[in-house]
């Protein structure tokens, strides 16, 4: 879907709003007892015809302005306000001037919350997920933003198996499984996905409003607001109509906002991803590394590095060919995953070199990091998708900030001076920066 008929259907939407900003006086003697009909406008809007509901202070002069919906009797009922109308158009704009980064979704709810007020809001990324033999297709719902910010930052259901991963709040985000009923959100959102419609339900005193958002016939992600009932309106539903249609009219521009900032996202995950092994690649550990020296220079700790390189990684590739060589590369890179903290980033430098950067660790833990991760990947059958029976083992470089080195270029280059110096002796073994500086040392002397 084009910018164009982006535009064009929220301003179809729009039609059945009106926005009027003209002063009305008290009526007195000489007046009619209610203002007339007036011919009102809105930006991008054809004029409509729609009879204004005024109040009035002390001094005589009207307060606020409301309006009757035009057009669908349905709605004839509902009113709305100038300020509301205006509201929602600079919602749209803001959409664009929106930052980009993890603070953009909670940005746009905060403006949204503006336009259509709600005890908070969630916003939901949403994809089918294929159908495993036996099972009916899935639904995963991922977190992206909670509005206001004190909501769990990230949740995925797979509607297969009923559970859901859940980090729990935004300052433990400590992982867990809960049941689905657990979450009303996710139940609504779910309701709202599978009927591709504006879905209410109500659980546990609160009303629940889901807005499933569509763009180019398929549905991105989900939207669901939340009211509490109170004591006084215990029965009745807190989300009014005027809401919903609100609702309704600005998930078209949100949706288009949503799905390109999306896109935009995959695209940069593209630029820091490995293809071949769907690790993160070496302009991903750069930035890394440069913010954890940062981090470590601000809190007084150590970062350390490990940079290994497979041993007589061309014999494979040479005996077996090149599609071997690249499934024994992604062979590799779980078993280094598998050796590995959650904390710790692993990137492919290239070719068959690859970097472990390893966040508030000191180089004596560093090496037995290393270790494990050597023992794993000597010890690993790699049958390169042949079903082939290979050995592969590897040489590692070890260094850390600030022992061996004070920037983000020196510490690489550190370690891959030592995982070269592994190589020059036996392979399958590790070096440390410690022991290459005393043995410059030596040779100084």
């Amino acid at each position: 879907m084009s910018g164009q008929n982006v535009r064009r259907e929220f301003e179809d939407r729009m039609e059945q709003f009106v926005i009027h900003d003209t002063q009305y006086s008290a009526p007195d003697d000489d007046k009619d007892d209610a203002p007339c009909a007036a011919q009102v406008s809105s930006p991008g809007v054809e004029n409509l015809d729609a009879t204004p509901e005024a109040s009035f202070d002390a001094s005589g002069e009207a307060s606020r302005t409301s309006f009757v919906i035009a057009g669908d009797d349905s709605f004839a009922s509902l009113v709305i306000d100038g300020a509301s109308l205006r509201a929602a158009y600079e919602f749209v704009a803001r959409l664009h001037l929106a930052p980009q980064g993890d603070t953009a979704a909670l940005v746009a709810l905060d403006e949204l919350n503006r336009v259509v007020a709600a005890e908070s809001w969630t916003l939901y990324s949403a994809q089918s997920l294929p159908s495993a033999i036996g099972n009916a297709p899935g639904i995963q719902f991922k977190m992206l933003a909670a509005y206001p910010p004190h909501m769990p930052t990230e949740a995925k259901l797979n509607e297969g198996n009923e559970s859901i991963s859940d980090d729990d709040t935004l300052e433990t985000s400590k992982p867990g499984v809960v049941a689905d009923e657990a979450i009303p959100e996710l139940q609504c959102a779910r309701a709202a996905f599978t009927a591709a419609t504006l879905t209410q339900q109500t659980a546990d005193g609160r009303d629940l409003l889901a807005l499933p958002l569509i763009f180019d016939a398929r549905i991105v992600g989900v939207l669901v607001g939340k009211q509490t009932r109170s004591a006084e309106n215990a029965i009745g539903a807190t989300w009014c109509e005027r809401d919903a249609q609100l609702l309704q009219t600005l998930g078209v521009p949100f949706a288009a906002w949503f799905a390109h900032r999306r896109q935009s996202a995959e695209a940069e995950q593209l630029l820091l991803t490995d293809d071949l092994t769907k690790m993160r690649n070496a302009r991903y550990l750069r930035e890394a590394l440069i913010s954890e020296i940062k981090r470590a220079r601000r809190y007084n700790t150590q970062v350390s590095l490990l940079f290994l390189d497979l041993d007589n990684f061309k014999q494979v590739n040479d005996e077996h060919g090149h599609l071997v060589g690249s499934h024994v590369l992604v062979e590799a890179a779980g078993a280094i995953l598998g050796g590995v903290r959650n904390t710790d980033t692993v990137a492919r430098y290239g070719g068959d070199e690859f970097v472990v950067l390893l966040p508030e660790t000191i180089p004596e833990r560093a090496e037995q990091v290393a270790e494990r991760i050597r023992e794993r990947i000597a010890a690993h059958t790699f049958t390169g998708g042949r079903r082939l029976a290979l050995r592969v083992t590897a040489s590692f470089g070890v260094a850390s900030f600030p022992a061996h080195a004070q920037s983000p270029q020196r510490l690489i280059a550190a370690a891959d001076t030592a995982m070269y110096r592994a190589k020059a002796l036996n392979k399958n073994c590790i070096y440390t920066a410690d022991a290459l500086s005393a043995r410059r040392r030596i040779e100084a002397k």
